[in-house]
């Protein structure tokens, strides 16, 4: 997640390197963006969290490539609590236990805004 918050800013700064961004967008597609890797690239947990894909479209809002923003804000969406009438119902969490983590939710509005 660090590594996606740093890809973050330097895409705002305009120096983020091409290869990180195209790594992301690939990982989104294929919905496959996990909490963390190793430094050869291998996932070492199979963890997908809505502030994972939320950051994703941040990044892609910041380095132009519209097509990024709008497959990882649906990555992200898949996440969403909907149907259940429950206290979560349109939020980012998880019915079954009435967890809902605050970076997850607050991360999805920024990308809603970016």
């Amino acid at each position: 997640m660090e590594s996606l918050v740093t890809i973050l800013h330097l895409s705002e700064a305009g120096i983020a390197h091409p290869e990180s961004v195209a790594y992301i967008k690939k990982l989104v597609d294929a919905g496959t963006l996990f909490g963390t890797y190793s430094r050869t690239g291998e996932p070492k947990d199979d963890v997908r969290s809505t502030a994972i894909y939320a950051l994703a479209a941040m990044i892609g809002s910041a380095a132009g490539d519209k097509e990024l923003y709008e497959r990882a804000i649906a990555r992200m969406n898949e996440l969403r609590t909907t149907g259940t009438g429950g206290p979560l119902d349109g939020g980012f969490g998880d019915p079954a236990t009435g967890q809902a983590y605050s970076f997850d939710n607050l991360t999805a509005l920024l990308a809603y805004a970016y």
